[in-house]
């Protein structure tokens, strides 16, 4: 380790700081190898990388065709290249095919004493052998991960085109919306991590070579290893940094709970672009909202539904008129097309033939199913829920909760909810954040909610009377809300009158 710790600070010399002395590195070393490095691999690289484009297609269809939702085959494919699977793979080819040659060739130099004879002749090896191939490395290896994910999605087009007859603009649209710009920094900066990991362990294993052949193969052994080690542990920590925090993310169901008054649903409209903060930021698939103008918001309202707390249906238009209108507004499908999709929509939320009806005509719980329809009738990749399942049966309570579920876990959308009924809390959450005086007060799994030993979050877990959350909230207290104009009783009360005889 010292060794290596030792390598790392002399290659950070000669490539940040020594160019300011004057010792500037050779560019042509540099692009040899980048050949031998990237280039020599690309055959290598493609192959791998369209064969799981094509596994990932043919296993996504597989699972997702039962839940009726092959559409989102490319959002899988996608995602998960950017992400993981591309990064990760080709930096495993790297490893085996240029990381262990790096080792093997200046463990040889070292045992041919070659290096021993730089040194001699006053030639830092670290600048000589190592800088080119660093250099060399750090460009490659993110180059050969974004060729990688190209082919990669045409692997998945190519099983989306021919065996589930996608179009090809369909499949490139769903791919690209599927993914944001994070998505795509969040894998280069792996590979970037990645790089510098394998040339490093391989130049410092060639480095260290002692003894003869045997050495040498021993050193390129234990390079390949101590490289594929740290490239798993280092992916686990930046999947951690990156995809884990007080964000939401794909295919979670984010559950926002709290007492009355607490800003819930204050909190959900700020983050739909309702109402605008004072301060801070608010970032919908990666882009700030705050600033942005109507047009650029409307852009970004097309990709998520919301399901409001009565149904907010147009009292105008009838039930199948409500859930089509997006359609209408934000597609070129047919009038049939759209039937189709309606009825589907509706027979979702169980109200199969109501499609001719007015809001009026209805009750309230069917309203909000209605809502919940039109909210899904563009398959957003986002879902904003304000109350979903009050003023439902519990019977009905299950099946919205289970349809949820069905969406997060099986087309990877995310679920962002608003609720007081713990029971449904607790079935669909993969995470929840309690509100109050203000601010988060506690945020976990649901097991880690259960357990909490936070005594606001047990008495409202567990609906007890006694507690430290007061059953009346003062009038002084709502009055430094933010959102909220001070009103004194005395200023208003000339708008009571008594009753005259």
């Amino acid at each position: 380790m010292k060794n290596y710790l030792q390598l790392n600070i002399n290659l950070l010399y000669w490539v940040f700081v020594a160019p300011f002395t004057g010792r500037f590195f050779k560019i042509s070393p540099i692009f040899r190898q980048m050949v031998f490095i990237g280039v020599r691999a690309t055959p290598m690289v493609a192959l791998t990388a369209f064969s799981i484009g094509v596994t990932l297609a043919m296993q996504a269809a597989h699972s997702l065709q039962q839940l009726g939702a092959e559409m989102y085959v490319p959002d899988l494919v996608m995602v998960t290249l950017l992400r993981e699977m591309g990064p990760v793979l080709i930096a495993v080819i790297v490893i085996g095919r240029s990381g262990s040659a790096v080792a093997a060739e200046l463990g040889t130099m070292k045992v041919s004493e070659e290096i021993e004879a730089l040194e001699v002749m006053a030639i830092n090896p670290v600048e000589y052998l190592v800088v080119p191939r660093f250099l060399a490395m750090l460009v490659m290896l993110p180059a050969l991960t974004i060729m990688g994910n190209y082919v990669g999605v045409f692997g998945g087009w190519a099983v989306c085109r021919f065996a589930l007859n996608f179009n090809t603009a369909g499949y490139v649209l769903r791919a690209l919306q599927s993914a944001d710009t994070w998505d795509l920094y969040s894998g280069m900066i792996k590979s970037g991590v990645f790089a510098w990991l394998i040339i490093t362990i391989a130049c410092n294993a060639g480095l260290r070579v002692e003894g003869g052949a045997e050495g040498v193969g021993q050193a390129t052994t234990a390079s390949v290893v101590q490289a594929l080690l740290a490239m798993l542990v280092m992916n686990a920590v930046l999947t951690g940094i990156f995809f884990f925090g007080a964000c939401v993310h794909r295919g979670e169901t984010l559950v926002i709970m709290g007492g009355s008054g607490c800003g819930k649903s204050t909190l959900l409209r700020h983050i739909i672009g309702s109402m605008k903060p004072t301060s801070g930021s608010v970032k919908v698939f990666g882009e700030e909202i705050t600033t942005m103008k109507e047009r650029e918001i409307a852009r970004v309202r097309r990709r998520f539904g919301m399901l409001f707390q009565s149904g907010a249906l147009l009292a105008s238009l009838t039930v199948g008129e409500n859930v089509a209108l997006p359609l209408l507004q934000h597609t070129d499908l047919s009038p049939d097309e759209i039937e189709e999709i309606v009825e589907r929509k509706l027979q979702m939320v169980g109200l199969s033939g109501f499609e001719n009806l007015k809001p009026a005509e209805i009750s309230g719980g069917m309203k909000k199913r209605v809502g919940l329809a039109r909210a899904l009738a563009l398959d957003p990749e986002l879902l904003f829920s304000d109350e979903p399942t009050s003023g439902l049966d519990p019977i009905m309570t299950a099946v919205v909760d289970q349809l949820t579920l069905k969406l997060t876990h099986g087309s990877h959308m995310t679920a962002v909810v608003v609720t007081h009924d713990m029971t449904s809390a607790f079935r669909i959450a993969t995470r929840m954040i309690m509100l109050g005086h203000g601010d988060i007060i506690a945020q976990g799994t649901p097991d880690e909610i259960r357990t909490s030993s936070n005594p606001e979050v047990q008495q409202f877990i567990n609906g007890e009377a006694d507690g430290p959350i007061p059953l009346n909230l003062s009038q002084d207290e709502h009055e430094h809300h933010r959102h909220v104009k001070p009103r004194p009783f005395l200023a208003a009360r000339d708008r009571f009158h008594h009753k005259t005889q």
